[in-house]
């Protein structure tokens, strides 16, 4: 069993964020990054494509901003 939750979408990332799954890594590959969660997110992840979304709106602003932070340094 896989013990990683991997996506490319910011917007699921910046949720998962919120929600409070952790983030291990962001693997910058040429150009595209990965955002590498615990494989606990997977679970989670089923709430945002299930449009069953539970997370404080200050929490994902600043999820998103944290993400393109980080992206904006990886490259």
């Amino acid at each position: 069993m896989n013990n990683e939750y991997i996506t490319q979408d910011l917007g699921i990332a910046a949720f998962l964020l919120a929600a409070g799954c952790e983030m291990l890594r962001i693997d910058h590959l040429a150009t595209r990054s990965w955002f590498v969660f615990d494989g606990k997110a997977r679970a989670k992840s089923d709430e945002y494509y299930q449009n069953n979304l539970n997370v404080n709106a200050r929490l994902m602003a600043d999820a998103l901003r944290s993400l393109k932070s980080k992206l904006r340094e990886g490259k």
